[in-house]
This record gives C-alpha cells, structure tokens and sequence, in this order.
C-alpha cells in the first residue's frame, strides 16, 4: 500500500459552515484518525527527503566568456564548489544572460564544460538554445567536486571581430547524491 495521500473528489458548494462537535473520548472516528496519522507521517517523510536533497547541492556564479576573436572558444571563470562534495551528479540547473549578443546571436554558440577536480575534462553540454534549463547527469558519473566553465564561440572565421558579443555573468547549482 501507498504511503501516497490523495485529496477527495469533491468540492464545497454553497453557504456551507464548520459546526464544531464535541467527542467523548472513545467516540472518536478511528478512520479519520488513521488518515490524519498517515498524512502527518507522509508530509514529514516528504519533508525530510527534500531536506536531505537541498543539502546535496552547491551553488557558485562567476562571469561569462567575452570573445575577443570569431572561431575559438572563450571562457573566463570555473565554477568550483566550496569543500569537497563527494557523490554523483544527478543534475546541473544553469543560468546566463544573453543581453550581451547584440547582431551576433545567430553566430553564437555556447556550451557548458565539466572538469573534475584534476582538471581534465569529462564533457561538454551544448546550451546555445536556452539561457536557463536544466542538464540530467544521472548515469554520466560525474563527480559531486567537478569543476564548471561556460564558453562562447562566435562564428568559425578565425580573426578580430567588432563589437564582440559577452555573457556578462552565469551561475550554477550542482545537484548530487
């Protein structure tokens, strides 16, 4: 059986009132009871394991890449968590600013880099299409301790550009258990 409360198909109509009745103890309604004991018991389950997977995260944010040539990748700061997490990343929720694109948004692309610790890299997310979402990892086996960096390349002619675009800043949660 579920631990799994469901809320009743019925809603209140009219000028309905709450009448406050009296129980002798012994006249208890022994199934309303259980429900009451099975949903407190559910709440503070369900309360205890979204406490437990706030506290396997980490945060950091740092500035984005700005280009100063068409057709190599940039990057500017590595995100790197404070401590030492130990786990497997479950998910990665990212977030940049695109107002720095200007005329160039169709001549950009943009990715996510995962180091681990060491700095050699495990991979890459290619995260032109959004500015915010969310990268699954779950089955990548990417440490807790990995290290991020955002980079931006414009183009694929080699050279000076004018009026680079920038992302400005961006900012990371890691998720992981």
């Amino acid at each position: 059986m579920s631990d799994l409360i469901v809320q009743p198909d019925f809603s209140v109509k009219g000028n309905n009132e709450v009448v406050f009745v009296k129980t002798l103890p012994g006249n208890e309604n022994v199934a309303l009871a259980e429900v009451l004991k099975k949903q407190i018991k559910a709440e503070s389950k369900l309360n205890g394991l979204l406490a437990a997977k706030a506290l396997n995260s980490w945060y950091r944010s740092g500035l984005g890449p700005h280009p100063a040539s068409g057709g190599t990748w940039f990057t500017n700061s590595v995100l790197t968590p404070s401590g030492s997490p130990s786990g497997i990343v479950d998910s990665i929720k990212y977030n940049y600013d695109r107002d720095g694109y200007g005329g160039w948004a169709s001549q950009i692309s943009v990715r996510l880099y995962i180091y681990n610790s060491a700095g050699f890299e495990l991979g890459y997310a290619d995260i032109t299409g959004s500015g915010s979402d969310t990268i699954v990892a779950s089955g990548a086996n990417i440490p807790a301790n990995c290290r991020l960096a955002l980079a931006m390349k414009v183009g694929n002619l080699n050279g000076g550009i004018f009026n680079p675009p920038y992302i400005d800043g961006y900012d990371c949660t890691v998720y992981y258990s």
